[in-house]
C-alpha cells in the first residue's frame, strides 16, 4: 500500500505529506473491505488474498511486504493487469 509521501490531514486543519504504517494501513483496510463486501473469507483467507495479488516493487520482502495492495486483482475483476 502506499505509505510514502501521502498528503493527509494534519493538526488545525492542515494538510502534511507523512510516511510510515500509518499511512498504508488505511488503504489496506480498505482493500480487505471491499473484498469482504464480495465475498466470505475468514481472516487467513483474506489475507493470503492481499498478499497473492499485491504488486511487487521489486524491493526486499522486509521493505516492501507483500508488495503494493492491488484492489482490482483482490476482487478478482483483473484490472490490474496492464495492457
Amino acid at each position: 500500500a502506499p505509505g510514502s509521501s501521502v498528503l493527509s490531514t494534519y493538526l488545525e486543519g492542515s494538510y502534511e505529506w507523512m510516511s510510515g504504517t500509518s499511512m498504508a494501513a488505511p488503504h489496506v483496510a480498505g482493500v480487505a473491505a471491499l473484498v469482504l463486501a464480495h465475498e466470505d473469507l475468514d481472516a487467513t483467507e483474506l489475507r493470503e488474498r492481499l498478499s497473492t495479488t499485491a504488486t511487487d516493487l521489486g524491493l526486499p520482502a522486509e521493505v516492501q511486504g507483500a508488495g503494493a495492495v492491488d484492489a482490482g486483482a483482490a476482487l478478482g475483476s483483473g484490472s490490474s493487469q496492464r495492457q
